[in-house]
């Protein structure tokens, strides 16, 4: 088994194997969330992407009721750029926090730091959290980012963690 290479820097997170104290503690961080915490805040965060885009498809469909197709389409485009909106805007906007996690008492930090992922880091992350549905089916690209934190050491980061080099702890 290989030891957990540091980021750049060693980052707030990385302890090295002969440490003592829990990992959770190093550099005054708050503790990486909890699972089923974690999971609960993003399927909030899910369903109010979803009801937005059901809205705007309600528009595509009043507007044109003959062409299931483009209702299909409005919905499918629009839940995934209203994800891409909706995570950014409030994770950079909002001390790294979308609805869902503030109602469940987590955050976004910064791995290197544990700051705010204002402007790119927050992008970053909330382009590849959303974007890659157009590519692949958005239920599944959504599914395996957020699957991934079940087996991914130290940090529990999603797909769109690493990318942003972010991780999600319990806000304080």
């Amino acid at each position: 088994m290989t030891t957990p290479q540091p980021p750049e820097g060693g980052g707030p997170y990385y302890h090295p194997p002969h440490a003592t104290e829990p990992a959770d503690a190093v550099g005054g961080m708050p503790p990486l969330a909890p699972l089923g915490r974690r999971l609960t805040a993003r399927t909030i965060d899910i369903v109010i992407v979803l009801v937005i885009a059901f809205l705007f498809s309600l528009i595509a469909y009043f507007s044109d009721r003959h062409d299931r197709g483009v209702v299909s389409f409005v919905f499918s485009i629009g839940a995934l750029l209203v994800a891409f909106v909706y995570e950014g805007l409030m994770l950079t906007r909002s001390r790294g926090q979308t609805l869902g996690k503030k109602l469940m008492n987590l955050r976004v930090a910064v791995l290197a730091d544990g700051s705010v992922p204002e402007g790119s880091p927050g992008w970053t992350r909330a382009a590849v959290w959303g974007l890659p549905g157009v590519i692949v089916c958005g239920c599944l690209w959504w599914a395996i980012d957020g699957v991934w934190v079940t087996w991914d050491q130290p940090y529990r980061q999603a797909l769109h963690d690493k990318a942003a080099k972010t991780v999600v702890v319990e806000a304080r």
